[in-house]
């Protein structure tokens, strides 16, 4: 599969300033941003720490549901919040049972790079200590 970019013309009238202490400046385009009145929008949201799986359904009326994940160890995650079966009123069915059938992406999580040691706590004065001594 490859990646394809699409890119338009700019329109005539529109302006872009660049120079100094200047904002490039183009008017948003409302087509381009708007989902279509009925459509199904699945995000993930993946940090080092944190997964965040939402699901919005647009079928006239807008409604959502959404699930995060903390991690509580180096391969451990937990979440608290209820599962997408008990939203099955406001996505429907099939979105509720595909967002419950999502594989927790925490490989993805694993390989991000966790915040640096804070070199002022103890623990890192503990395991800079263990590593002088050997």
């Amino acid at each position: 599969m490859s990646d394809t970019v699409h890119t338009a013309p700019a329109r005539p009238g529109q302006v872009s300033a660049t120079g100094a202490g200047e904002q490039a400046t183009t008017p948003p385009d409302p087509a381009r941003h708007a989902l279509p009145p009925v459509a199904a929008v699945v995000v993930l949201v993946i940090t080092a720490d944190r997964i965040v799986q939402r699901a919005d359904l647009q079928m006239g009326t807008g409604s959502s549901a959404s699930r995060t994940w903390h991690r509580v160890g180096p391969g451990s995650w937990r979440s608290s919040d209820p599962e997408f079966l008990n939203a099955e009123d406001a996505l429907g069915l099939e979105l509720a049972e595909y967002m419950d059938a999502l594989a927790l992406p925490a490989a993805v999580a694993n390989m991000l790079p966790r915040h640096p040691a804070d070199p002022h706590s103890l623990a890192y004065r503990q395991a800079l200590a263990a590593l002088e001594a050997l």
